[in-house]
């Protein structure tokens, strides 16, 4: 066989039977496995974030909701803005962290942290006194516990 000859059986454009032995030996040998493909994304690191804001003004609330939906925690610290406008903007928060399923924790009277569904927000005080001299919480041990 020429060289054309095999180029043009190689594109498909020979006179040949496409039947051939060669070509149903081929097929045959076509491997049933598939490939291995690999997510690098799984492997990566997956990062958490905590965002810090200082709000001077209640049009800084659709801010931090923006990060609330991007699965970041908020730690929001009020020393800014005046009673009226702090009642707003936590208003608007709590609801938002509710509408996404989130958390809200009041740390002080001026700061307050909002957390994405999937982010606990556990403080030592929730620990009850009952549960601090049982030495148990939630099924795990509590070491060294103040009061306790």
């Amino acid at each position: 066989m020429t060289f054309i000859e095999s180029t043009l059986k190689f594109f498909g454009f020979s006179e040949e039977d496409e039947d051939t032995n060669e070509s149903s030996t081929l097929i045959h040998h076509v491997s049933q496995t598939k490939p291995n493909i690999h997510n690098f994304q799984a492997h990566q690191e997956q990062k958490f974030e905590i965002r810090i804001s200082f709000p001077k003004n209640y049009e800084d609330s659709v801010n931090i909701a923006t990060h609330l939906q991007q699965n970041r925690a908020v730690l929001v610290n009020l020393m800014y803005l005046d009673p009226s406008t702090t009642k707003r903007l936590i208003d608007f928060l709590c609801g938002t962290a509710y509408a996404m399923s989130g958390n809200m924790k009041k740390v002080t009277d001026q700061v307050f942290i909002f957390s994405p569904k999937n982010t606990l927000i556990e403080m030592a005080e929730d620990i009850t006194d009952i549960e601090k001299a049982t030495q148990e919480y939630e099924g795990y041990k509590i070491e060294n516990a103040v009061g306790a």
